[in-house]
């Protein structure tokens, strides 16, 4: 049997294979920009949802929602002359002058990452959390598929389908409004969980891209919680992502430091699924804001846990 660094080897052989150097990250950004441009355009111009490039940095955040870290993400903060050539600091002006709490992976291997982590530490950022990939190849999954759930796929926009992530996530209107055009969007694959009464349970998307599969946003209610909803979506996932000729599929689970709970649900499933962790980014965010600050978001939680089986993609 292959001790577990052969089979890290291995793995990261076929990932250079099938997706070539870098090239994931790539597709995370392509991930976050086509999900940005999905909502009405009204939409866009009425709740400040904003992508952004400065040099190799890309920022997507919605104004509407300042503290609300699980849709505001900057990418590329590591990457060749992101620092030296002044784009990350430009790009954080821009989210410090909006007030939006972001969450900044960065690649710990990349050019910058030293400079990048330094000025952040200098403008009083913090570290809370790491950023974790996994991959797996599409062969068959290995458990069976839970009982007493369905899956059905949406392959045009309806109606409803932002309302799972808006309860699953614990967003705010106009959250939802981001994952409404999603189903038939090209590329897409979006997934609707249902119980034995016909109730919808849960969602999930995945974005395909050349070659490579990259697992979406994933949520259950609260009220099918611990009924198999996230492995029913994971299974149909990769079953559905070597249908349609993906040879690798990705996912992305975010996890908060010293957690003493131990790995969130969402990495926990991607493990049972079959998926072996690539690499870590270390995740930072802005300061907080003063404790006497006025706030309208009084009630947001820096601890909150948000799970990512993305970007993003986001498991909960």
């Amino acid at each position: 049997m292959a001790s577990g660094e052969d089979a890290k080897r291995k793995l990261r052989l076929a990932v250079d294979r099938l997706a070539g150097p870098g090239l994931l990250y790539t597709y995370e950004r392509h991930f976050w920009l086509d999900f940005w441009r999905t909502p009405p355009i009204e939409a866009i111009e009425d709740y400040g949802l904003e992508a952004r490039v400065y040099g190799p940095v890309q920022v997507t955040l919605l104004a509407a929602m300042p503290r609300m870290p699980l849709i505001a993400l900057l990418l590329g903060a590591a990457d060749p002359d992101a620092v030296s050539d002044g784009h990350l600091g430009e790009a954080l002006d821009w989210i410090e002058a909006l007030g939006i709490d972001c969450r900044i992976p960065i690649r710990p291997d990349f050019a910058e990452s030293g400079a990048a982590e330094d000025l952040l530490n200098q403008r009083g950022y913090r570290r809370t959390a790491s950023l974790a990939r996994f991959v797996r190849d599409a062969s068959a999954p290995g458990f069976p598929e839970p009982p007493g759930i369905e899956v059905d796929e949406w392959t045009e926009e309806t109606e409803g389908f932002g309302d799972y992530f808006e309860e699953g996530f614990g967003l705010e209107f106009p959250a939802n409004c981001l994952f409404e055009g999603l189903p038939g969007r090209r590329g897409w694959r979006c997934y609707v969980a249902v119980d034995e009464r016909e109730y919808g349970a849960g969602a999930a998307t995945m974005l395909l891209h050349p070659d490579v599969a990259q697992l979406g946003f994933a949520t259950a209610k609260a009220s099918a919680r611990g009924r198999g909803v996230h492995m029913t979506l994971l299974r149909r996932r990769i079953l559905d992502a070597a249908a349609a000729g993906r040879d690798l599929i990705f996912a992305d689970t975010e996890e908060p430091l010293d957690d003493p709970d131990g790995p969130s649900r969402a990495t926990r499933n991607l493990l049972r699924a079959g998926f072996k962790q690539f690499s870590v980014r270390p995740v930072w965010r802005p300061p907080l804001p003063p404790a006497d600050e006025d706030d309208e978001d009084d009630d947001y939680d820096e601890d909150d846990d948000y799970d990512e089986d993305h970007d993003f993609d986001l498991e909960d």
